[in-house]
């Protein structure tokens, strides 16, 4: 809001590591706030210090722009800056056009980042393609290739269920984001067409849960009002998610 780079506050810290109480393993910058006062005076050391963009901008307003400035502003100041890459999917899937446009914009922008990290081999293949294919038509400059480096997403978190032999099994569960390419929709109109047919179906729970794609918002509303037993919750708890698995 200020042009400028900022240090988290207390609120910024909670927000991003999910704790309502200070943690003194990530305090609070004693330059955070500061007024009238530029941010590369506050840099101890810009030769060591990096700026990680972990987001895709362009889904907040004039996102890509504000990414370009970030670059920029780093640039000026000697600050590194390494930005992950997910994929390339709103270029890909026609099912994405209205994104491909922006996401054009945001993966070249990408290519002035001293450090990129795609989430996995493929999504750093795809990536060195497109940028050898848009950058240059006889060939990527070997030095950007070498700033790409794959840093695969963890793994998560994984158990054994031990769920009572007498729970009742009277779910459908959809767990992540809607939108085109998982087909969420299809799956509902189908549950919907057998549930008409077999009173069976008709009785069984159907929940999504997970962010909605505005590509796939009215379609998936219409399959959700066709189906008094099928419901959408968003984002939820770990507990509900645990509840729905669980039956």
């Amino acid at each position: 809001m200020e042009g400028q780079l900022a240090y988290f506050d207390k609120w910024d810290i909670q927000k991003l590591f999910g704790t309502q109480s200070a943690n003194p393993q990530y305090p609070v910058h004693p330059m955070a706030h500061r007024v009238n006062s530029r941010f590369s005076d506050s840099l101890h050391d810009s030769d060591e210090t990096w700026l990680l963009f972990p987001e895709i901008p362009y889904h907040l307003s004039e996102g890509n722009l504000a990414y370009s400035k970030i670059i920029s502003q780093c640039r000026e100041y000697n600050v590194r800056v390494a930005s992950l890459f997910y994929d390339n999917i709103p270029i890909t899937n026609t099912g994405y056009k209205s994104f491909k446009a922006a996401h054009l914009d945001y993966v070249i922008q990408m290519s002035r980042s001293d450090l990129v990290l795609p989430i996995s081999e493929y999504s750093h293949h795809e990536l060195i393609k497109f940028w050898a294919e848009s950058l240059d038509s006889k060939g990527m400059p070997a030095a950007l290739a070498a700033r790409v480096h794959t840093a695969r997403l963890p793994e998560g978190k994984r158990c054994r269920r031990h769920d009572p032999p007498n729970i009742e099994r009277d779910t459908v569960l959809m767990l992540g984001t809607v939108e085109p390419r998982k087909q969420q929709v299809k799956v509902l109109e189908a549950l919907n067409k057998l549930a008409r047919e077999n009173p069976k179906i008709a009785k069984l729970r159907i929940v999504v849960i997970g962010s909605l794609h505005p590509e796939s918002s009215d379609a998936f509303h219409k399959a959700i009002s066709e189906n008094q037993n099928a419901f959408y919750h968003d984002y939820s708890k770990d507990g509900f998610i645990e509840e729905c698995y669980s039956r």
